[in-house]
């Protein structure tokens, strides 16, 4: 284990940090950050290790167990709050950032047959996705496919609202859209796609060894219409006349909840 202190923020590897607000370096270096001190530790326990860790003495010494188990390949750089705070994406720093490696994305010929698997088309609010993930490892659905109008999975926002999340799914990123959803239909996949004003979520769902391939769109833009068009099933919840939409986040873990309950 590796232990060093940083008391400049021109310190290269503070830089560095800084760089992974941006898209553009997570994807160059294929690196993310996650900056919380639940998330890091819950991360350990399911075998997730940091590749670094940029703490506080105050939250080191709170939470001896950040230190433990490291291998040498992993560094502890230690770092004054004043310099913590001003490297944060949060409006209260939690005093800790740790780096992990990006999983090595999965061919959609190689993801596991376990239904719903989720598509998600132009949700580009990355807390709105990070919630989807978090609901999406509670109701056992175990891979989440977004297109390229969609918020980055490892944007912080995203990481923030995944929560462990973050580790426990197979993420991948569709680089061509509809093409993908018709590859997956070659491979004996249903696409059901959430429309307004559709037939209501059927009260008897697929089973277990069903595979179904929820799509579900953004609030204001709904699903792009080349998808509608090539959906199995169209549907919608059920819901009263007062309320015109839901929240997609919202509206993606009342049908993961549905899907589980039937699996049951």
């Amino acid at each position: 284990m590796l232990v060093k202190e940083i008391t400049s923020r021109d310190n290269q590897y503070l830089k560095r940090l800084n760089k992974l607000k941006l898209k553009k370096y997570r994807d160059e270096l294929g690196i993310f950050v996650v900056e919380n001190i639940k998330t890091i530790l819950d991360g350990a326990k399911s075998g997730y290790q940091f590749e670094q860790l940029f703490v506080t003495q105050e939250v080191l010494d709170k939470y001896p167990e950040l230190s433990e188990k490291m291998t040498d390949k992993q560094e502890i750089f230690l770092v004054p709050k004043v310099l913590v705070k001003s490297f944060s994406s949060l409006e209260e720093s939690s005093g800790v950032f740790a780096i992990y490696a990006k999983p090595q994305e999965v061919a959609l010929t190689k993801i596991q047959n376990i239904s719903p698997l989720v598509y998600l088309n132009g949700v580009a609010d990355p807390g709105n996705l990070g919630t989807i993930l978090r609901s999406a490892a509670a109701f056992d659905a175990k891979t989440i496919i977004t297109d390229d109008n969609s918020a980055d999975f490892y944007n912080q926002k995203t990481v923030a609202a995944a929560k462990d999340a973050i580790f426990k799914l197979t993420l991948i990123r569709s680089k061509n859209g509809s093409d993908d959803l018709r590859e997956l239909q070659s491979n004996g996949w249903k696409i059901w796609s959430a429309v307004l004003g559709e037939k209501s979520l059927p009260k008897i769902l697929p089973g277990a060894k069903d595979k179904i391939c929820l799509v579900v769109g953004s609030e204001g833009s709904g699903i792009d219409r080349e998808i509608i068009a090539l959906s199995d099933k169209l549907f919608s919840l059920p819901m009263s006349d007062k309320i015109e939409s839901l929240n997609v986040a919202i509206a993606s873990s009342l049908v993961l909840s549905d899907f589980f309950r039937s699996k049951k």
